[in-house]
């Protein structure tokens, strides 16, 4: 019986340390790490004299794309319509991005659009309220649906110096 302690010991010890290395693999493996992590922007000016700020946010396999719309040229805040929110998964190949589609979100953010939106059933709903971040994935919107998981591939790439990003036919600054 004494002999079989050290072994017990020995045998906890080892169970010990498997786990700790199990934890450290799976925390190392749940962070995916690419070149384009961040924040990236960039500011478009429409030909009805308003604009839209793009702001894409890349984490750990996730991007995140923020179309904030304007009722100026300059994507001045004070003028915020609405801000329209997309979700992706994505993966770097060589010089191509493919994105799967999670979800997508609409806000609306101008107090006098509120009203309008609810009498014409914006997206099939007349709830809307002002300032208030609504799931509009799989609703028609503008005649189209948000499918979930629909993918696309878009060319991009990277400034040497890391401080502009093109995706698509848009060059986005470093935030």
């Amino acid at each position: 019986m004494i002999k079989m302690i050290p072994l017990m010991i020995l045998f906890l010890l080892a169970s010990c340390l498997n786990e700790e290395a199990k934890n450290k693999t799976e925390k190392t493996m749940t962070k995916v790490k690419s070149p384009i992590d961040g924040k990236w922007t960039l500011c478009v000016p429409q030909e009805d004299d308003h604009s839209r700020r793009h702001t894409l946010f890349f984490d750990n396999g996730i991007m995140s794309h923020q179309q904030e719309n304007f009722f100026n040229t300059d994507c001045n805040k004070e003028s915020l319509r609405s801000t329209r929110i997309t979700e992706y998964s994505f993966k770097i190949d060589k010089d191509k991005i493919n994105l799967n589609l999670l979800a997508e979100k609409l806000m609306i953010n101008e107090k006098e659009a509120v009203e309008p939106a609810n009498d014409e059933s914006y997206c099939g709903k007349n709830d809307w309220k002002q300032n208030q971040i609504v799931d509009i994935t799989t609703l028609q919107c503008d005649g189209n649906t948000i499918e979930v998981g629909k993918s696309d591939v878009a060319p991009f790439s990277l400034s040497k110096d890391g401080k502009s990003l093109v995706v698509g036919s848009k060059t986005y600054k470093k935030l």
